[in-house]
């Protein structure tokens, strides 16, 4: 392969990449050899990229799918990581090549400082940008199988879990990993037990019937660090009111329908929905009970924020969301109205506080 003008596509893999600076870095280097589309997925490396000004592509769902179908419009495709270890990003391309042949992929790991090719393809451009960076280009892992089938039920090893990690399936955090060796059990769709997890059954219950084979399932020990510089958005805003219940994943698909506020239920989907609305200009009515996990540190909610803390935030949800949505997820409301709602419904009268 030619190192002359490539296409080039770079997936980064949570936020802490462009938080500490390094995925500006990683495109400005790429770019010197073509073309380089820059492609992201989950909320919070959505709004990383948001907050450092880079210009990317949002996908919906895996990126190991996306990687799959686009694997041919590619000369090379990246993916980037800072993490702890290199583990991470080794296991995500082991799984990616293990899916389909003939990928070209290389994954680099910004922390450890270690790049590894995981196609033939493109392994002298490997050598050449490992040389360009310094940094080691380490061999590919095999991790052996990961997904069997055992007494009718569907088990899935997660691979490069470190103990203390939360575990996260589509979105929800289902609980804590006690060991390194952790196992997703699938029955009917169904999950029906986390090996070496402390368990958050509340996280479970609010799955529904899920497929093991097709959900996103990560470990993380932290979702973003406390960062200084904060982008902004600009959308035309609306007489709407979004809802989401335990659902920050979709958190900036809300801001772009133009909701003027949202009601956002649970600790830490009003931690990091609410901070996150806070680069739309958006406020929030945060119902929450005291229980967050705090995966995120120190967020900042719009001026108009407004927080209700009640004795069960599950069932309060699922009171608004039936009286004043109607089940929808969002409707045509001013936030005064929203305000005065809640309140009614939660029988908080006035007194809702501002976040501190």
């Amino acid at each position: 392969m030619s190192c002359g003008e490539l296409d080039l596509c770079v997936y980064f893999h949570m936020p802490g990449v462009f938080d500490v600076g390094d995925g500006e870095k990683i495109i400005m280097e790429l770019e010197r050899f073509g073309d380089v589309d820059v492609v992201v997925s989950g909320p919070l490396t959505r709004t990383a990229v948001i907050d450092s000004g880079v210009e990317a592509r949002v996908i919906d769902g895996k990126w190991s799918s996306w990687a799959m179908e686009h694997k041919n419009e590619y000369d090379v495709l990246f993916s980037v990581t800072h993490t702890e270890t290199p583990d991470k990003s080794l296991a995500e391309c082991w799984y990616i090549t293990g899916k389909t042949e003939g990928i070209p992929l290389i994954s680099i790991e910004t922390n450890s400082r270690v790049l590894a090719c995981w196609s033939d393809r493109v392994r002298k451009f490997a050598l050449t940008l490992a040389k360009e960076l310094d940094f080691e280009l380490v061999d590919t892992p095999d991790y052996g199988p990961v997904c069997w089938e055992e007494d009718g039920r569907t088990h899935k090893k997660i691979l490069a879990v470190t103990p203390g990690e939360y575990v996260l399936i589509n979105g929800l955090i289902v609980g804590e990993a006690l060991d390194s060796d952790v196992v997703v059990v699938e029955e009917n769709g169904e999950i029906v037990e986390l090996k070496n997890v402390d368990t958050k059954e509340h996280g479970l219950e609010k799955l529904g019937p899920t497929n093991i084979n097709e959900a996103k399932v990560v470990s993380t020990k932290t979702f973003r660090r406390q960062i200084e510089r904060k982008g902004r958005v600009e959308v035309e805003k609306k007489n709407l009111v979004g809802f989401l219940d335990h659902r920050a994943m979709d958190v900036h698909q809300m801001a772009e329908k133009g909701v003027c506020c949202c009601i956002t239920i649970g600790d830490d989907t009003t931690a990091v929905a609410g901070d996150i609305l806070n680069r739309y200009n958006i406020p929030i009515i945060g119902i929450t009970d005291g229980d967050p996990d705090r995966i995120l540190e120190n967020p900042e909610h719009h001026p108009d924020t407004e927080i209700l803390e009640v004795k069960k935030d599950d069932l309060v949800g699922e009171k608004i969301k039936k009286e004043l949505f109607n089940g929808k997820q969002t409707k045509k409301m001013t936030r005064e109205q929203a305000l005065q709602k809640t309140l009614e419904i939660t029988g908080k009268n006035k007194q809702a506080t501002q976040p501190t």
